[in-house]
């Protein structure tokens, strides 16, 4: 912990170690496995599924009540608070221009008689009945060859 005075907020603070993250772990885990076994056609999958699911919701109830009563009880001062606001303003700013660049990224890239090109090609690979791993479009007659 920060060395403050008694009854002033510190300048830093530093959380106790806690047991959440690896208290979430453990419930993701079941939640995961069940998923997969439930897939798969195992019976307990899905009782694994909603117990790590629920184990995990949980974990995250107490874990955001820890954190909330440690932000009202003071231990938090006007550093932190401003930190923690600009810390969520920059994560949102990066998640949007993260989905801008994905969702517009690929414009220009191919021009349209590529992408038609692509599109005929695989309607004529999947009407043969032939899957290959990787194909390589010579020209626009949609001749398909294998890539060595």
């Amino acid at each position: 912990m920060s060395s403050t005075a008694h009854g002033t907020t510190p300048y830093y603070y530093v959380p106790h170690p806690s047991r959440h993250p690896a208290m979430a772990a453990f419930g993701l885990f079941f939640l995961i496995l069940g998923a997969g076994q439930w897939i798969n056609g195992e019976e307990w999958g899905k009782y694994s599924l909603f117990a790590g699911l629920i184990w995990f919701l949980v974990v995250l109830y107490q874990w955001f009540s820890e954190a909330i009563h440690e932000s009202e009880s003071g231990q938090f001062g006007h550093k932190i608070d401003l930190s923690y606001r600009w810390s969520m303003t920059w994560f949102i700013f990066s998640e949007v221009m993260f989905f801008g660049a994905f969702f517009t990224g690929d414009e220009g890239r191919a021009s349209k008689g590529e992408k038609q090109s692509f599109r005929q090609g695989c309607a004529h690979v999947e009407g043969q009945g032939v899957v290959l791993a990787a194909v390589r479009f010579v020209g626009q007659d949609n001749d398909i060859r294998p890539v060595a």
